[in-house]
């Protein structure tokens, strides 16, 4: 018994080590306290001595944050607290007065398109922070960046089977295990995806420290939660920043496309190697990465899985969970008059717990872009269907009556529906709706809002 109680002792021991090896320790390497230096002995120096935060981009001290412009890669951007806080295992993290880091740090995501030179779409970005395995500095830091294409991909098809509640992902990203969970609107406002995570964590007698955290948006602008545990056996240090593409080539296929161009360029993907080991003795098939690649190339290589929600009856849609309410609007946009639809929406608004911002944004585009004579009517109908959020639901009938939308309609002239378009954006904007959302609702450019943003200024 002892024998082979050391026996199965050495065996771990060396899978441990093997596996350390291969996927790079970064436990060690470097200064560690790097990132920290920057923070306290350069950048909030700096700040409050000439108001300069440099070589930081911003230094909030009243939020107790600061944002850096990391090296490593041109669109990449990383929120450090201002305090010291070591990472993602730092109890300081579960308390109730701490700023909510993430949304901090989505909130300065505007970043990333400024240095682009061109608007980056909510759902191409994320946030991540790695495990205290998969990281190399001791000071909690975010990384701000877009998705890898093929994460995206991958991620968009996960979308419509996810809850509010926690499950593994039935495909491996990476080659990794990642559970994923919907934030809901309480958990926006009031907890942070690091208490939702410790909520997942606690009752399996686990640390968060073990686990990467990323956060990233669905096209319909829902945020959702993604989490790597620390798997040596699956060679996984929780280093969830590997889906992240510090290139963003997402956005150059973004840019190609609003140019008027009917295909995707091609992006050529080029790796600069300056390892340790000589020459590089890695796969350059990137296919390679993923646990069944022959799998993998077949699915890639094949034309994608079709939704054909124009032949879809619409009681197979309403089965089709929270993706239901999406496919429905979709499918009626523009064929039916959505009054007709009120009821239905309103009870799969009640039934999968929609929250008040895609609430909002799922009416205003109905009432901007359906086939509706009558806006604030169908809104009222949705509203007798729910049980919570209806005063505000109200509101949005109401105002769509004062900005006379529905006059808009009915006169059917271009340029009457462009300036009911404007009126809608501008009283979206003053409510606080993010500009990226009004312009989706609006069909508005990012150059008209802007200036809708200067003449209320003015």
């Amino acid at each position: 018994m002892k024998r082979n109680t050391i026996l199965i002792f050495t065996v771990s021991a060396i899978i441990l080590l093997a596996a350390a090896t291969t996927i790079g320790w970064k436990v060690g390497r470097g200064n560690s306290n790097a990132l920290w230096e920057i923070v306290s002995e350069q950048c909030v120096p700096n700040q409050q001595r000439n108001g300069k935060p440099v070589p930081c981009l911003e230094v909030n001290l009243a939020e107790g944050y600061v944002l850096f412009d990391d090296r490593n890669g041109p669109y990449h951007d990383l929120l450090l607290p201002t305090d010291k806080i070591s990472g993602i295992e730092s109890l300081e993290l579960l308390q109730q007065n701490v700023p909510n880091f993430f949304m901090q740090a989505w909130d300065r995501r505007g970043h990333l398109s400024r240095e682009a030179g061109k608007p980056i779409k909510d759902d191409y970005l994320s946030l991540a922070i790695n495990s205290r395995y998969g990281r190399t500095q001791d000071q909690l830091h975010i990384h701000i960046a877009c998705l890898r294409p093929e994460i995206y991909q991958t991620l968009n098809q996960q979308f419509p089977t996810l809850s509010a509640d926690w499950k593994t992902l039935p495909v491996k990203i990476n080659g990794h295990i990642y559970l994923a969970k919907t934030l809901t609107a309480n958990e926006l406002t009031q907890s942070d995806p690091f208490k939702t995570l410790d909520r997942y964590a606690q009752p399996r007698n686990e640390s968060i420290g073990k686990y990467g955290l990323a956060m990233v948006s669905t096209p319909a602008g829902e945020k959702v939660l993604l989490a790597s545990s620390l798997d040596v056996f699956n060679m996984s240090l929780g280093s969830v920043e590997e889906i992240q593409d510090f290139s963003c080539a997402l956005a150059a296929m973004q840019q190609h496309l609003s140019q008027g161009h009917d295909t995707l360029p091609l992006v050529v993907p080029l790796l600069f190697y300056h390892g340790q080991r000589s020459p590089y003795p890695y796969t350059l098939r990137w296919l390679d990465g993923f646990a069944d690649a022959i799998q993998a190339e077949k699915l890639y290589n094949a034309p994608f899985p079709l939704v054909d929600l124009t032949v879809i009856p619409d009681e197979d849609i309403k089965t089709h969970r929270r993706v239901a309410l999406l496919e429905l609007v979709q499918k009626h946009i523009r064929t039916r008059d959505m009054l007709e639809l009120a009821q239905d929406i309103g009870l799969l608004f009640e039934r999968w717990q929609v929250p008040l911002p895609q609430k909002r944004a799922i009416l205003f585009y109905i009432a901007r872009s359906g086939n509706t004579s009558r806006p604030a009517e169908f809104i009222e109908a949705v509203a007798q269907s729910l049980s919570t959020d209806r005063e505000a639901i109200m509101t949005i009938a109401q105002q769509l009556e004062k900005i006379g939308f529905e006059k808009g309609i009915k006169h059917g002239m271009q340029q009457g529906m462009k300036a009911s378009a404007r009126n809608i954006a501008r009283q979206l904007l003053l409510s606080g709706m993010e500009p990226a959302q009004v312009s989706q609702i609006t069909q508005l450019s990012a150059a008209e809002l802007a200036q809708l943003v200067d003449s209320s200024n003015e």
